[in-house]
């Protein structure tokens, strides 16, 4: 009998060494999943980042003027994420920073669609001046998010920082939201004041 008991018990310890070693070789796994997944997905973003940077600097001007027919027109390709061309474990990540990542298409897709908006029921030539500040403000968001993400996923690998260079297009974008913000804010009270004023001359009428 006692035999049994130690020969149910070597079974016992035996399975939990196994189940161990699957634990310890699954998680190590998963480490170099999620390091390879940060690596490549950074690199990605910080080109995305790059590429939003240039289309907020796009005023529609070429060399500082508009095209033969004197209209601005977009000098920069939007971009465009292609995570999908990513071969790598997105469940090696925690779920909020993969979700949040996988969402970023779609969001690139909604500022689109604001900003083809803009131009079909807002702009008008020949500058196309709300055209071009949407899109401006859009990209501005897309790529500051962008590079959030892309600084999270560095820190969850443990992986080194992106040092800026001798351009930041962070600092470039984060100054282009704030002074488009700012310029819509006071566009909002002018706005105010002017309806303030026709009603009290309608008052006075």
């Amino acid at each position: 009998m006692i035999a049994g008991i130690f020969g149910l018990i070597g079974v016992i310890c035996g399975s939990l060494l196994a189940a161990l070693k699957e634990w310890w070789l699954q998680r190590l796994n998963n480490k170099r999943d999620s390091a390879y997944l940060a690596a490549r997905t950074s690199i990605l973003l910080d080109k995305y980042v790059l590429a939003c940077a240039e289309v907020v600097a796009d005023d529609g001007l070429c060399y500082g003027q508009p095209d033969k027919d004197g209209y601005h027109s977009p000098q920069v390709e939007p971009p465009s994420l292609e995570l999908q061309q990513l071969e790598v474990e997105w469940r090696s990540l925690p779920v909020q920073l993969m979700y949040e990542i996988l969402d970023l298409p779609y969001k690139t897709e909604v500022a689109e669609r604001s900003i083809q908006g803009v131009k079909e029921h807002v702009a008008s030539p020949p500058d196309f001046e709300e055209f071009f500040e949407e899109r401006q403000l859009q990209y501005a968001q897309l790529g500051l998010l962008a590079a959030e993400l892309s600084t999270r996923l560095r820190k969850h690998a443990r992986l080194p920082a992106r040092l800026a260079g001798a351009w930041d297009p962070i600092s470039y974008m984060q100054d282009a939201e704030e002074q488009i913000t700012k310029l819509r804010e006071q566009r909002a009270l002018d706005e105010q004041a002017w309806l303030r004023e026709q009603k009290e001359l309608n008052n006075l009428i």
